[in-house]
């Protein structure tokens, strides 16, 4: 999310040099920063496995989201934190600094704030306040905490069609990756090959099969002539 909010901001500060940009290192640059906070996340992970090798746990990755893990909770938090302001930053320089009809970027902004960041924030300061101020059983707590897990996951899925609807530049570039995929397939199985056979006549001149039917036909439709 946090990658997507600076994309946006960027984009409307220098809309210029964002189009000149090199692709490739760009979005090399977003994928690094993404593997760097996936990777302290299951670095997190491994330690408190080892430190707590006989925890019980279910299977889910709710797992992860207890102890010393829960430092995890912080860091959404932060991203939720940084995302609002690059957004408000985004509708301040288009709201003072760009002219024309602004209403399908304040709803994607509106859209983009209340659920997707919504669904991480609600749905974690439920999970905290499951855990730590309700007197529920181990069972208990995981059951309702599947309804917390549901509100993040909402939020977590939320983004890619609201940019969609709301956004035609990532409209266009998700149109585009569609029909890259799909239409590659589809022209692969209706590809024809077709193999001439030449038949050369007494006269010296060329003719194919089809061309030799084609011509009876049109003898036939002419009374004789062509």
């Amino acid at each position: 999310m946090a990658s997507t909010a600076a994309d946006r901001l960027l984009s409307v500060l220098f809309p210029l040099k964002y189009y000149k940009l090199n692709i490739r290192l760009y979005l090399t640059i977003h994928s690094i920063l993404a593997f760097i906070s996936g990777i302290w996340m299951s670095i997190n992970a491994i330690n408190l496995s080892n430190k707590y090798p006989t925890l019980p746990v279910t299977g889910s990755l709710a797992d992860l989201l207890v102890l010393d893990m829960e430092i995890i909770y912080s860091f959404i938090m932060l991203l939720c934190g940084i995302n609002v302001l690059l957004y408000l930053f985004v509708w301040i320089v288009v709201r003072w600094f760009h002219s024309g009809n602004n209403e399908g970027l304040i709803k994607s902004l509106i859209v983009i704030v209340s659920i997707v960041i919504g669904g991480y924030v609600i749905g974690s300061i439920c999970k905290i306040i499951i855990d730590h101020f309700l007197n529920l059983s181990d069972i208990q707590i995981w059951t309702v905490n599947q309804f917390a897990g549901i509100l993040i996951n909402i939020g977590a899925s939320a983004e890619t069609p609201i940019l969609y609807i709301f956004s035609s530049f990532y409209r266009e570039a998700i149109n585009k990756q569609l029909r890259s995929i799909f239409y590659k397939k589809k022209n692969s199985k209706n590809v024809v090959s077709v193999h001439p056979v030449l038949f050369i006549n007494r006269g010296g001149l060329v003719h194919s099969e089809g061309l030799n039917r084609k011509t009876k036909q049109l003898e036939i439709k002419n009374n004789g002539t062509v």
